[in-house]
């Protein structure tokens, strides 16, 4: 019996896995929901420059976390390339030693 291989768990490719495809409709948890709303809107009152995001999963945090930074916000996890890219205007790196030294004001990690 042949079993079909899960490619979203395979696969490195940071538009596909990590990250909503273009169009698709995606309803969130409301555990996710009520996360946003208490950590990242108190976040939001605060003049941050430099983000990250530690594991990103879905980019959902990430992406709200963009909204409210005022620089650079990068998104780490093991599932992005070897080289950074680029998604959004957040920089997806895939392994947190890949992060500026000295150059972050926040670290998020709510889906780790």
């Amino acid at each position: 019996m042949k079993t079909k291989k899960n490619s979203r768990k395979s696969s490195t490719n940071p538009y596909i896995f990590g990250a909503n495809l273009e169009n698709e409709s995606v309803n969130q948890h409301p555990w996710k929901l009520s996360r946003d709303e208490s950590i990242l809107n108190m976040l939001k009152s605060e003049n941050f420059n430099n983000s990250a995001d530690i594991g990103v999963n879905d980019m959902f945090y990430t992406k709200k976390l963009k909204s409210f930074t005022n620089y650079n916000v990068y998104g780490v996890d093991i599932v992005f390339p070897e080289e950074s890219t680029i998604k959004d205007g957040i920089i997806c790196l895939n392994d947190i030693n890949k992060l500026p030294d000295d150059e972050l004001d926040c670290l998020v990690m709510m889906d780790v």
